[in-house]
């Protein structure tokens, strides 16, 4: 059985339950606050609909309360508000995954004014 991956930044589990995200044709609003609160630059570029499809966050992120009772279902209001790596954490991270590596230039060749255009827009 394949597991797909919580799209939660540097979140490593492999076993919890897994939720789908809000259903964008019911509420909207709650899919946004899921996605602002996730953080996560890879769901800026996906639409609504593909999101709903292909993107889930596990049970690690969200409160016993955000479940019904004696049952893994979420609340119709639940938000995941559980073990986020902190917003400015993980955009260090990366960026600097993005950065080309120094180790390829000579020490001769690198400039105090390389610039690097990443082309990532995070919102908070």
């Amino acid at each position: 059985m394949v597991t797909v991956k919580c799209c939660v930044p540097e979140c490593k589990d492999k076993l919890s339950v897994r939720h789908r995200f809000p259903n964008p044709k019911k509420d909207s609003a709650r899919m946004k606050a899921w996605i602002n609160i996730i953080n996560n630059a890879e769901l800026f570029v996906l639409s609504f609909d593909e999101m709903y499809r292909v993107k889930v966050v596990c049970h690690q992120h969200f409160n016993n309360s955000s479940y019904t009772q004696g049952c893994k279902r979420l609340h119709r209001n639940a938000m995941p508000t559980k073990n986020f790596m902190k917003a400015s954490e993980y955009r260090i991270k990366k960026l600097t995954e993005l950065l080309p590596s120094t180790e390829k230039k000579s020490k001769a060749s690198l400039d105090m004014t390389d610039e690097f255009n990443v082309g990532v827009t995070f919102r908070m």
